[in-house]
């Protein structure tokens, strides 16, 4: 007996959804056109404008291609875009939320936080005065300081 339709458990269903794009060239012709009516329309790029665009509920199911190796390079492109048009704010007056949205796009390169190790070694000396050798304690110190 065949098992009754869509039966998650029937032979060649792995449980997912299709492929919203079946190929790289066609998810990047709809990115480029999402940047291109954003241009026409006078709206701003946005991450969940992209992804409502192309047809996604959120921007999970955008960044979901990133487990298709074929789609990584056009998604990162795409969010390259998204990230330049948040930079460019920056030099206008709307640059709150593009500093929130940066932050929370790129983690690597936009942080509040600045980083310094500092290594001091101290090595062991010996003074003779008058006779009696004076050797002060040897310290080796690293220090991590956090802004």
């Amino acid at each position: 007996m065949a098992a009754p339709k869509f039966n998650l458990y029937a032979l060649g269903n792995n449980g997912g959804v299709e492929k919203k794009y079946k190929t790289p060239k066609e998810f990047d012709l709809k990115a480029k056109a999402y940047f291109d009516w954003c241009i026409e329309n006078k709206q701003d790029i946005a991450i969940n404008g992209i992804a409502l665009f192309m047809g996604f509920y959120d921007k999970k199911g955008f960044k979901n291609y990133l487990k298709y190796e074929e789609f990584v390079p056009y998604i990162k492109r795409a969010l390259t875009v998204v990230e330049l048009s948040y930079e460019l704010d920056l030099r206008s007056f709307k640059f709150g939320g593009s500093i929130f949205a940066l932050k929370n796009l790129n983690r690597e390169d936009w942080k509040d936080k600045t980083e310094q190790e500092v290594l001091q070694m101290i090595t062991n000396v010996e003074a003779t005065f008058g006779g009696a050798t004076v050797q002060p304690t040897q310290e080796s110190t690293t220090d991590t300081q956090l802004d």
